[in-house]
């Protein structure tokens, strides 16, 4: 008796050991990191109706810049990407506390400039619209604007 109820105690730690196992295994598995397609600046506004944007994609680079009340001296400008890479902008494992970054308030009623940063990513999209005083986002203008610097100006 005591030998059958010693190999039924085995058996049932067996199994509850091989559940508890196979089910921590795929755990890791169900977070996915989403892969970054496009990240764009876009500033805008002011009393011309002022714009200037930057999408950066792996393969292409599009800038405009303009104002709405002269637009024959607009700019739209598209380029071959073969050495910025999304990933030095922001890592894909950052998007989610990105997408917790709060706006700030629009500059846009006194006649200022709102200045937005968008990351699509495979089946998300965040927008983030003038959060100077968030480090990240400070980080990526930052960035952003070096490349229009180098790439455009």
């Amino acid at each position: 008796m005591k030998n059958l109820l010693f190999a039924l105690i085995n058996t049932v730690l067996f199994l509850g050991l091989s559940i508890f196992l196979f089910s921590c295994s795929g755990t890791n598995q169900s977070h996915k990191v989403e892969k970054i397609r496009s990240i764009s600046i876009s500033t805008f506004g002011g009393e011309r109706g002022y714009f200037q944007s930057l999408v950066i994609t792996p393969d292409t680079l599009y800038y405009e810049l303009g104002s709405s009340v002269d637009p024959a001296n607009n700019k739209s400008i598209k380029k071959v990407n073969n050495q910025h890479k999304l990933e030095d902008l922001i890592a894909a494992n950052q998007l989610t506390s990105f997408s917790k970054i709060t706006s700030g308030k629009s500059l846009l009623p006194v006649d200022g400039t709102d200045t937005e940063i968008t990351i699509k990513a495979d089946s998300s999209e965040f927008k983030v619209r003038n959060a100077g005083n968030n480090g990240k986002w400070l980080a990526i203008q930052a960035k952003m604007n070096t490349i229009i610097e180098r790439e455009f100006k």
